[in-house]
């Protein structure tokens, strides 16, 4: 049987040769505060696992120079979930020392490091994962890394440019160094959407329409589902009727905005019933956008692709009595 940690071995490999490595790169500067610099990882997709994922550190003992008690801090951005929430090391992540010893007990290719307070392990806060240096047994040279892995739950919460920071102090406090961070862009994931306006696609009757989207994450109250309707529909009416946890909806202009007010989960086939929609003229063709924020305003999914039902014309009458026009 082949160990996880031969496969994880080689997938760290494939890994780095892809850039989906997190390195922070030391000048080699004579400084005590010297700068930090680092390479992006693979763009991430609201809701999607990032899968193998490593952070790491390379020493430059011309940059900086380590004793016991000193800490070197990792820490997520603010949209991926807490170390808590991937899972207990070592089922989904690693926090492990590379001394060039190849002893190849953690995830990657490095020494696994133990939990706890005392010089030689790390500990984690939130999305924070501390490293206290053991000096005198690691011997700090150039080119000693440590880093983190982490073999899945990565999930990216919503879209945006956000950086993973790395850090530390000295055992008195005094020192800040090292500092850096990269960049790491995480996309909205697709939202489907389709308005069907059915019985009330005859210009001028309002009715029922429905709203289908996917949701790559759950939303919280104050999330909002938000679809913009072509200019052949009149929204100023619409009313909230049903489907999941909203407290109504509303239109500013051709915007139409539904409020949770409490969990809606994730997946696909959601969907918001409305009524109060009515054609303006008959149309074809059109197409309804679909955007999905959480209640920070953070873009979690979009979509451009929404199909309308076509509206088509009625008969024109007046008090049931038909008549004729002479044009």
């Amino acid at each position: 049987m082949v160990s996880l940690q031969k496969i994880v071995g080689k997938m760290t490999a494939v890994v780095m040769t892809a850039t989906a490595i997190l390195s922070v790169l030391t000048p080699s500067l004579a400084l005590a505060a010297s700068s930090y610099t680092t390479t992006p990882s693979t763009d991430g997709v609201v809701g999607t696992d990032r899968g193998l994922t490593i952070i790491q550190y390379v020493l430059d003992t011309t940059a900086q120079t380590w004793a016991d008690g000193d800490l070197l801090t990792f820490t997520l951005p603010a949209n991926f979930p807490t170390f808590a929430s991937i899972g207990v090391d070592p089922t989904n992540y690693v926090v492990e020392i590379d001394d060039n010893a190849n002893r190849g007990d953690g995830l990657g290719m490095g020494m696994a490091l133990p939990a706890g307070s005392t010089n030689g392990t790390y500990s984690v806060t939130g999305r924070v994962v501390t490293v206290k240096f053991n000096a005198s047994a690691w011997s700090p040279t150039s080119g000693i890394s440590l880093r983190v892995v982490i073999l899945s739950n990565l999930i990216p919460q919503y879209a945006g440019t956000t950086s993973v920071a790395i850090g530390g102090t000295t055992a008195d406090g005094l020192d800040t160094d090292p500092s850096g961070s990269t960049s790491i862009v995480t996309a909205a994931a697709g939202a489907s959407g389709t308005t069907v306006l059915a019985a009330n696609s005859v210009v001028g009757t309002a009715g029922n329409t429905t709203l289908t989207y996917t949701l790559p994450v759950a939303l919280a109250s104050g999330a909002t589902v938000e679809f913009t309707a072509p200019g052949n529909l009149d929204v100023s009416q619409v009313v909230y009727v049903s489907g999941g946890a909203f407290s109504g909806c509303a239109a500013v202009g051709q915007v139409v905005t539904c409020t949770a007010n409490g969990v809606v989960t994730s997946g696909g086939g959601k969907t918001i019933v409305m009524s109060g929609i009515k054609s303006w003229h008959a149309a074809t063709g059109q197409t309804v956008a679909v955007t999905v924020k959480d209640s920070s305003a953070n873009t979690l999914a979009t979509s451009t692709g929404g199909v309308v039902t076509d509206a088509t014309v009625g008969n024109l009458t007046s008090g049931g009595v038909g008549f004729q026009t002479n044009i």
